[in-house]
């Protein structure tokens, strides 16, 4: 569902349970069960400017995480209107055992969502996609 590439993103949420509010906003969600189980994640790390970070001998520099996400929740503040894309209409948040948290994937709007719930001044931030980049409700 998510790669590496802080560029890509999911292309189709028709495969999610949704609900569409009376303003047009949608809302996906994904269960990963009841289990919760910690999950051990490893990537490639991306510089902002999305090329592939290096360490200082020159090897690409990975991450590594361990997390228990219990599910995941997409929304899109203006549902099916363009540009339906992570980070200026659409962002996502996971399900913890105890709580709701940001999705590390700066992809996803990350930082976006920040800057919006603490009131900045021009709080987008995201990267321009093609019409490939877009996804469906």
């Amino acid at each position: 569902m998510q790669s590496g590439n802080s560029g890509a993103q999911i292309t189709n949420m028709t495969g999610y349970p949704r609900i569409v509010l009376n303003d047009g906003s949608i809302i996906a969600m994904d269960n990963k069960g009841n289990s919760c189980d910690e999950v051990v994640e490893t990537g490639t790390s991306f510089n902002s400017d999305g090329s592939v970070a290096k360490n200082p001998d020159g090897s690409i520099k990975t991450w590594t995480r361990t997390r228990a996400v219990c599910g995941t929740i997409w929304f899109d503040v203006n549902g099916n209107k363009n540009p339906n894309q992570f980070g200026r209409d659409a962002y996502v948040v996971d399900v913890y055992r105890n709580k709701i948290g940001d999705v590390t994937w700066s992809a996803w709007g990350t930082e976006s969502l920040h800057n919006i719930l603490m009131g900045k001044k021009n709080p987008f931030v995201y990267k321009d996609y093609d019409a490939n980049g877009e996804f469906e409700w």
